[in-house]
Order: structure tokens, then C-alpha cells, then sequence
């Protein structure tokens, strides 16, 4: 399709448990053409990011919790021209390939291996340049962020707010907008226009300090902010006659729990997958009904989980 160019493919990740953006585009880097893909040639950078256990316990040390996003983080720091010969794509309004057009992106997008260390750098080193105008902030950046999401926990509802400030500040001065708010306090949000907070803060009595939350996603985890706890839930599978050794580790492998809460129920799963695993079952081969009994009994207390609730 030219000289000097590369192309690359792009799909939809569809996640109906967000609140914002349900449908994200993803430019797939990995996609081999003549043997090798886009990432294979990008170098990803060293490791930036916050380890996720040091995040959440800054999220629980204190009073009062706080949470924003950043807005398509990585779309908002530029890549340079010679790079962006390697970023071109083909679209379609019709489908019809005879009718799609050119594109090339000029900002760094999710699916190349280095974007995430490149917004991650981004971010802390003006955090690193501004500490000592917004000491609060830097903080935050510096210790309390994975990729776009800043959690943290202050003593007092007046520091939230100032926090709250000084991150719309210094984000502001690269180009980067926050939104989303949450906390655990309502008169934290009190001040913040609407389309700022997230879409389950819900603070039309203020008066009386009731919030009306329920639980969504903080770094993978359950969080609500009315009852300032944690909380698990893990729905069953719809029609799973069929287990193999693969299914197995695949479903409960997405029992997300950074921090062990939930540890005694996830060590039973692992111990009846490594029962099974030493009487030779192949990934994708069919595990006998009677081999699976104990399972199946673990399956059945999953629902149990959503009575769970740990304070943060």
C-alpha cells in the first residue's frame, strides 16, 4: 500500500461493566505481517508503573478516599513524525473496503507496546518538575497511579478538595483533563460540576450527607463509595456442562484480589485444579463428570461472595 508506511489492523473491546466508555478502540500492534508486527521493532520502555498492592494501600491509609480517571491518557501525548509513518489505518464509514480511507494517527494509542511507559513518563516526570507547586498532586502521580487511574485516601475532607485542585492543575499544564471523581465523603464532590463526578455519584442531598453509590471498579476491584467498602462478586457460568483443565484455570483465574482478601476461597480452586492436574488431562480434553464433583461445589458457593464486604 506505499513505501515507508506500516498499517495497522484495529478492533473493538467491548466492556459493558464500564459506566463510560463501553466500546474502545484497540490498533493491534502484535499483528505479525511478513513475520513480524509493529511491537516487535518498538522498544517498551522500563517498568513505570506503580506496583498495584503499594496503590491500594495508599487508597485505605486514611479517612477520607479519592479516585479520578484521566481522559484517554495515552491519546494525549504526541508521537514523533518519523514514528507516525508506522501508525497509518484504513476506515471505513460503509465497511466497504473499496470505499475506506487513509489515516495516520499522530498521537500514541492503545496497542502500541511503548505507549504505556511513554504516558506514564509523561505524567511523573512534570509531576517530578512541579512538586513544589503542587506537593499534593505530585504525591498522588508520583505513588498513587496505575496508568490513568489515581487513587489515594488524605485525613480531611478540605486536603481532598485541595488535592482535587492541584491534580486538575498540573494536569491541565500537559494537556490532560480528570474526570470522574469519586470519594467517600459526598461534601468532597459538592463543588465539582457533574459531568466531573463519576456517573454513580449521586449528590442530591447533600444536606443530610447521604450518597447513593453502588460498587464499581477501583483498579479491579469492587469499591463503593456509600459504604466505603470492597466487595467481590463472580457470576457463574451460563450452561457449563463441560469442563476441561483449560476452562478450569481460565474461570477462576479471574477472581481478581490483589490484596488476598478473598485468599481461603481462591487456594480451593488451585487445589482442585492441581488434583487434577497430575492424572494427565490435556488442556482442551473433557474432565469426567466425578472428577469434577468438588468443583462443581465451589462453584456453587460463589454466589456467597457478594455478601462480602470489607471497609477500606
Amino acid at each position: 500500500l506505499g513505501t515507508g508506511k506500516f498499517y495497522l489492523t484495529h478492533f473493538a473491546v467491548i466492556r459493558k461493566d464500564r459506566l463510560s466508555t463501553k466500546v474502545r478502540p484497540v490498533f493491534n500492534g502484535a499483528l505479525k505481517f511478513g513475520g513480524k508486527s509493529l511491537n516487535d521493532a518498538v522498544l517498551a520502555g522500563p517498568k513505570m508503573i506503580n506496583d498495584i498492592v503499594d496503590v491500594l494501600q495508599f487508597f485505605r491509609r486514611e479517612k477520607v478516599a479519592l479516585s479520578c480517571d484521566i481522559k484517554e491518557m495515552f491519546l494525549q501525548v504526541s508521537m514523533t513524525p518519523e514514528d507516525q509513518a508506522y501508525h497509518h489505518f484504513l476506515w471505513s464509514k460503509s465497511g466497504k473496503i473499496e470505499e475506506a480511507e487513509e489515516y495516520r494517527w499522530r498521537k500514541h494509542i492503545f496497542g502500541n507496546a511503548g505507549s504505556p511507559c511513554v504516558a506514564i513518563y509523561s505524567i511523573k516526570e512534570w509531576a517530578r518538575r512541579r512538586a513544589d507547586i503542587y506537593p499534593l498532586a505530585a504525591f498522588v502521580v508520583e505513588n498513587a497511579t496505575i496508568v490513568d487511574d489515581n487513587l489515594i485516601s488524605v485525613e480531611t475532607v478540605a486536603e481532598a478538595k485541595e488535592t482535587i485542585q492541584q491534580l486538575k492543575k498540573l494536569y491541565a499544564e500537559i494537556g490532560m483533563d480528570i474526570a470522574k471523581f469519586m470519594s467517600s465523603h459526598p461534601d468532597v464532590l459538592s463543588e465539582l460540576p457533574e459531568d466531573e463526578r463519576a456517573p454513580t455519584m449521586d449528590l442530591a442531598d447533600l444536606q443530610e450527607a447521604t450518597m447513593t453509590a453502588p460498587a464499581v471498579k477501583a483498579l479491579g476491584i469492587y469499591y463503593s463509595a456509600a459504604d466505603d467498602a470492597f466487595s467481590f462478586r463472580k457470576d457463574l457460568p451460563e450452561k457449563m456442562t463441560v469442563w476441561t483443565m483449560r476452562k478450569l484455570l481460565s474461570f477462576y483465574a479471574t477472581l481478581f484480589d490483589p490484596l488476598g482478601f478473598i485468599s481461603p476461597v481462591v487456594i480451593q480452586a488451585r487445589i482442585h485444579f492441581q488434583k487434577l492436574w497430575p492424572r494427565g488431562y490435556g488442556w482442551d480434553e473433557e474432565i469426567p463428570a466425578k472428577e469434577v464433583e468438588d468443583w462443581m461445589k465451589w462453584l456453587e458457593s460463589l454466589p456467597a461472595l457478594s455478601q462480602l464486604s470489607i471497609p477500606r
